[in-house]
């Protein structure tokens, strides 16, 4: 059930993603931003610093870019409520409201005496 869980979840987060960044100009910047918030689903709580360096599209997209382009991406994806920012300089995905939408997981059963 967990499995079933997590797919649901995953695939919900994604659709939402693209459905969230759908009004944005199509382009470089969309495609690493949408790269980005979707690298982060799996990572949890992330520091600022290694976001760069989540996978080998990210690491070459930021390689050309400077400092200020990861603080202008991660500024977009707070103000479309997909990332929220948890600590300074630690970020995570905000999937958890999609949570809400998902069955409850059901409670053990009671064992009769």
């Amino acid at each position: 059930m967990e499995q079933i869980r997590y797919v649901t979840l995953r695939t919900s987060w994604v659709s939402y993603v693209h459905e969230r960044m759908s009004e944005e100009p199509e382009g470089a910047t969309l495609r690493r931003r949408r790269d980005l918030v979707l690298a982060l689903s799996s990572m949890g709580i992330i520091k600022r610093a290694a976001m760069s360096q989540l996978n080998a599209p990210l690491a070459s997209a930021y390689a050309v870019k400077g400092e200020k382009t990861i603080s202008r991406d991660l500024g977009r994806l707070v103000s479309l409520g997909l990332v929220v920012r948890v600590r300074r300089h630690h970020v995570r995905t905000n999937s958890q409201l999609l949570e809400a939408f998902l069955p409850r997981k059901a409670d053990p059963p009671e064992i009769a005496d």
